[in-house]
């Protein structure tokens, strides 16, 4: 028979489970930085709009890359200790991509999610092919970038990631703030971005050339994300996405 603590270790690893498969997927995941004495944490937020309902560790473990870019350069942070566990002493722009993971979802809440993030072919697809109604299992992968300090030209660095919220020019409030959104390398034209601020937010398309404008219109932290979502054909789950995030603060 199961003793008291290996009952409640169980208990522990059935809710970390369920919160992964009913909360990190469906929710926007973001790095809010939390600077002390210098040193940057960055915390990981899951929540939507921009409204945080649960901070989780950074877990170096499910890190695949991160990368830093400063005024003298882009530096790999994969040897560092204090960056592994999500402590940055400097300024700059960081990026961070995570280690796919896969999701269940059951057909109402998959559908659902991809008309509120703006996939409709892919919906149309899914009637089209008699799959309207079928559950899938899905590879999420999450490309999360924050900026750390006075905004500078290491602002505007790509770090080649396979979906990437690129800016074109630092941005200013009361000012459109520019960026191009890059899939595999080209210029992801029709791509939904999701702008938050804490007051309001705003939902455009990428023209032809991947770019999109919006203005900003208060000072202070800012969400840009997008997604991508196709088929994946010879793997063990039916559909593959890409999450990206950008966050920064504008004064």
């Amino acid at each position: 028979m199961a003793g008291p603590g290996r009952i409640s270790t169980m208990r522990r690893l059935l809710v970390a489970l369920f919160l992964l498969a009913s909360t990190t997927y469906a929710h926007d995941a973001w790095f809010e930085p939390v600077v002390t004495n210098g040193v940057a944490e960055l915390r990981l937020q899951l929540g939507e709009r921009l409204v945080p309902e649960e901070t989780l560790p950074f877990e170096s473990a499910r890190i695949a890359q991160i990368w830093i870019a400063t005024g003298n350069g882009v530096r790999d942070l994969r040897d560092d200790r204090m960056a592994m566990v999500g402590l940055v002493k400097a300024t700059g722009m960081i990026a961070v991509e995570r280690i796919p993971f896969d999701v269940s979802l059951d057909p109402e809440r998959f559908n659902s999610y991809l008309e509120d993030e703006g996939h409709f072919e892919a919906v149309q697809n899914r009637m089209r092919d008699g799959e309207y109604a079928k559950p899938v299992r899905e590879r999420v992968t999450r490309h999360l970038k924050t900026f750390i300090g006075a905004l500078d030209d290491s602002f505007l660095h790509g770090f080649g990631t396979r979906l990437e919220i690129v800016p074109l020019a630092s941005p200013k409030v009361g000012e459109p703030l520019s960026v191009r959104v890059i899939f595999d390398g080209r210029p992801f034209a029709n791509a939904r971005v999701a702008v938050f601020e804490k007051t309001w937010q705003r939902m455009i398309r990428t023209d032809r050339n991947g770019e999109a404008r919006v203005l900003l219109s208060t000072p202070g932290f800012v969400l840009v994300r997008t997604t991508h979502i196709e088929r994946c054909s010879g793997c063990s789950v039916d559909y593959q996405s890409d999450w990206a995030a950008l966050t920064f603060d504008v004064q």
